[in-house]
């Protein structure tokens, strides 16, 4: 069995260190380098499956540009952004450019694993923006359908207090029966 061949980016030396002997322990084969310029070389001369990066590194290019170069040179290596600074809006831009995976250091690493091992049994539960895109669709559905709902109750409310033919406490009482419904 062929082992997947890893390419970790990242500035701290800890962090570096730390991925490349968990991921040699579990059967990968794990270059390491410390900022973008040399990784974008390395991806230029090698084969990756994977690229691990940090978003945000010292140099010239960053995480996004590395997540650019590998999907430009090799476009079946597989991507996982890591940043310590993330927001929302960079693991949109990573997953918008074509990043399989973004994880928030720190981070366990039998959470990387099980990205790592999703990826090597080709489960890729497509786009992972496409599946966040498809579920904020479908709750603005269920919250539309609930809104919708509270709606109709409400205007049942509406006309059953507008009858003046009732003292208040039985229109009151008939409104609190509609909203338990």
């Amino acid at each position: 069995m062929d082992k997947t061949k890893v390419l970790v980016v990242e500035d701290e030396l800890f962090v570096r260190e730390s991925c490349r002997k968990r991921l040699e322990m579990c059967g990968y084969d794990v270059d390491t380098v410390d900022n973008g310029d040399e990784a974008c070389r390395r991806i230029s001369q090698d084969s990756y499956g994977v690229v691990i990066t940090d978003l945000m590194m010292p140099g010239t290019l960053d995480g996004m540009a590395v997540l650019e170069a590998v999907k430009q040179k090799q476009e079946t290596a597989r991507v996982v952004m890591m940043t310590g600074f993330a927001s929302g809006d960079d693991a949109v831009a990573a997953l918008h450019k074509g990043a399989d995976a973004f994880l928030c250091k720190p981070f366990e690493y039998e959470e990387l694993l099980s990205i790592l091992e999703r990826f090597k049994n080709g489960d890729e539960a497509a786009n992972p923006l496409e599946t966040t895109v498809r579920d904020i669709e479908q709750n603005i559905r269920t919250v539309t359908e609930a809104a919708r709902h509270v709606q109709q109750k409400c205007d049942r409310v509406e006309k059953i207090l507008e009858i003046s033919g009732l003292d208040m406490h039985t229109r009151i009482e008939k409104a609190l029966e509609i909203l338990r419904s």
